[in-house]
């Protein structure tokens, strides 16, 4: 932890269980292989699955980069990426002065933004024009 007031307060341990996910992907692939019984002119898309985590549970971290060839990738969506960063980047006493003034002048307004964990063993690539438009590199390279 980088906060030394934090330092001596215990250890958080959690353990994460990505069974929902892989349950969860499993289910999407047989809805995939339903849609595409029903109209093979979409077997060529990619498949991607949108999850939404709890804010303080966000597992797709921890989830590997290599996951059934039928997934394309994962997304989520995750808030002011841009916005946060900034942040980071103000010197510590000038962020301890915003966050007690509530002042967040000249930073990035509030955002929602796509996070894309494209899976490296895919089937189907993820068109570049949609990744283009979602954070992958930072995200999903970083593990």
């Amino acid at each position: 932890m980088l906060d030394e007031r934090l330092c001596d307060t215990g250890v958080f341990e959690n353990q994460i269980d990505l069974t929902k996910i892989r349950d969860n992907l499993a289910d999407a692939i047989r809805k995939r292989n339903a849609l595409v019984a029903d109209d093979p002119n979409s077997a060529d898309l990619p498949l991607l699955v949108a999850f939404f985590f709890d804010f303080f549970a966000d597992h797709l971290v921890c989830y590997p980069r290599t996951f059934d060839p039928e997934v394309s990738g994962i997304l989520t969506i995750k808030k002011d990426i841009t916005r946060i960063e900034a942040f980071g980047r103000l010197s510590t006493d000038e962020q301890e002065r915003r966050l007690r003034t509530g002042c967040m002048n000249n930073l990035p307004a509030n955002s929602k933004d796509f996070i894309l964990i494209r899976n490296k063993a895919a089937r189907r690539r993820v068109p570049r024009t949609f990744q283009d438009v979602c954070f992958t590199e930072r995200y999903d390279e970083s593990i």
